[in-house]
């Protein structure tokens, strides 16, 4: 009999500063003004932070004086007028900068100005330098916007240059939401949030759980907008590719799985529904090992005793995957994840993935890009030894734009075979001739047989190859077998192994069958195995080539 999984969910005591705070009990909080009464508290508690009042009192109205005078009360303070205060007073006037702006560059102390333009030429530099044609030469990017908690300003990453937490939420059907214009984002694009919340609660209960800067994805990745929707899609080429990077560099995750700022209820989510967080494609690459619950002023291990088996069991799932997914040299095991999941867009699935797949470099973001060609973009670029598993575990052609690798309709619905660490080798993209490479123990001709029948499900067919000695003349039989049902005609192929592996390496028993055609082109028709290691040992001594 199994022992009984230990469940071992690696939920943190999490210190609020003030644990009573409930900005979210309200399901109505915007309109019953809860939030706001909570960031007083947190103002009254010592914290740094500015009240959307004064947040969005322009400079102008506050003048020198003012602006002195507001920025000692909040930071609890005493500076005294000098010339160099002044002159940083006028330059936020002049600018035309609210007081939240105005704050969030103050409390950085950027007071030198060659340095604060430089950090912001640098930004946008590597921001455009990142992108080479088509391709994302690195995945540590970091985020081009950031939410400033204490200022309530999103400000550009140079700005503040610290290690931000990150949000992950359930996004709501969209009858249950609406844009939104705010200060918050300087009015850039409409902001979707729930109809039933707010974001002073989101801001409150992120301060009371220790954050000062956040990303979130509808304040800081530029949203929908007719007047400016070119920006959008020009940014978003960038990015939505390394969104993984954010999550991966954070702080802490804080996840709404009930929406944005709402109480978290497990009894009312509908683990079953497309708009649920544990079905949506985008939120595979926002798994933490530390995760914290949002909504809720329980603490996150109380909470998960008190969850329904069913909500407790997605959790440790999620648990079981943080822990594994990336460290994961399965390739299988990361693309069935995502088979469960949904998107709005359907190429947004492949997108999901490209975090995950450990690539060195990544593809942009376009829209408009077919899910089979934006499939063979990641595949092309992600970790050698995920595409050697593909080449030789998939038992049948592609029918997409590869023959060697399954299509994305292919590996979405059809069956995954079962992982083999041994297969390390390299299948390498040539950028230039955008072609794919594998340098293998190659058999110009081979006369495979036995394998064009069907057998009983789960049974492996068994055949044999013959080549023939060319010092000899002598044919030489050698057994294989096929795990598969896909059936394999009899007659002549080229076949090829791993290269210059020990005798009696494992990966020497994986075999690609095919055909060459003009320039050097191989087309690949099926896979089997060689069973027994001295049928390894004996066509390795022959002169077959």
């Amino acid at each position: 009999m199994k022992p009984i999984r230990q469940e071992s969910i690696k939920y943190e005591n999490i210190n609020r500063r003030i644990p009573e705070l409930r900005p979210y009990d309200s399901i109505n909080a915007r309109q019953e003004g809860q939030a706001v009464q909570a960031l007083k508290q947190l103002y009254a508690y010592g914290m740094p932070i500015v009240l959307s009042s004064l947040a969005d009192t322009p400079c102008v109205d506050l003048g020198i004086d003012g602006l002195l005078e507001s920025f000692n009360k909040v930071l609890c303070t005493r500076y005294n007028l000098t010339q160099h205060l002044s002159d940083l007073s006028k330059s936020y006037i002049s600018k035309r900068y609210d007081f939240g702006t105005a704050f969030a560059h103050f409390r950085r102390r950027y007071s030198n100005e060659f340095k604060r333009r430089n950090r912001e030429t640098m930004d946008r530099k590597m921001r455009e330098e990142v992108l080479v044609e088509d391709i994302i030469i690195t995945p540590r990017v970091p985020p081009r916007r950031v939410w400033d908690l204490y200022s309530n300003r999103v400000v550009p990453w140079w700005l503040a240059r610290k290690t931000p937490w990150a949000i992950s939420q359930a996004w709501m059907d969209e009858k249950d939401r609406e844009p939104v214009l705010t200060a918050i984002n300087g009015r850039e694009w409409p902001v979707p949030i729930p109809k039933d919340s707010d974001l002073d609660v989101v801001r409150a209960d992120m301060i009371n759980l220790g954050a000062e800067y956040v990303w979130l994805d509808v304040l800081c990745l530029r949203q929908g907008d007719d007047e400016k929707d070119y920006v959008r899609i020009a940014e978003w080429k960038v990015d939505v590719p390394t969104i993984g990077y954010v999550y991966e560099m954070a702080d802490r995750v804080v996840y709404y799985f009930s929406g944005l700022g709402r109480p978290f209820t497990a009894e009312e989510h509908d683990l079953g529904s497309n708009r649920s967080w544990f079905r949506r494609a985008w939120t595979l690459q926002e798994i933490s090992k530390h995760p914290i619950i949002g909504g809720t002023s329980i603490d996150n291990a109380t909470v998960y005793e008190m969850l329904p088996a069913k909500f407790r069991e997605q959790l440790l799932w999620l648990e079981k995957i943080a822990q594994r997914i990336f460290k994961q040299t399965d390739v299988f095991v990361v693309l069935s994840h995502m088979r469960g999941r949904v998107s709005t867009k359907p190429r947004d699935r492949i997108a999901g993935l490209a975090y995950l797949l450990r690539p060195q470099i990544i593809p942009a973001y376009y829209e408009a890009q077919s899910e089979e060609d934006a499939w063979t973009a990641l595949v092309n670029v992600i970790a050698y030894d995920y595409k050697v598993p593909m080449l030789f575990l998939y038992p049948e052609p592609g029918n997409g734009n590869e023959i060697w690798r399954r299509s994305w309709d292919q590996v979405m619905n059809g069956s995954l075979p079962s992982h083999n660490p041994h297969l390390h080798d390299a299948v390498t993209w040539n950028r230039k001739t955008n072609t794919n490479s594998y340098e293998a123990y190659f058999i110009g001709s081979a006369l495979v047989r036995g394998l064009d029948r069907e057998e009983k499900r789960g049974k492996p067919r068994r055949g044999e190859f013959i080549v023939k000695n060319k010092v000899t003349g002598t044919d030489h039989r050698f057994k294989i077998v096929a795990a598969h049902q896909y059936r394999i005609a009899d007659g002549r192929y080229t076949i090829f192994s791993c290269p210059n592996k020990g005798l009696h390496s494992e990966e020497w028993r994986y075999w690609v069958c095919g055909r060459m055609r003009a320039g050097k082109r191989f087309e690949k028709e099926s896979v089997f195995q060689m069973p027994y290691f001295v049928d390894v040992g004996r066509l390795k001594a022959l002169k077959h080539k």
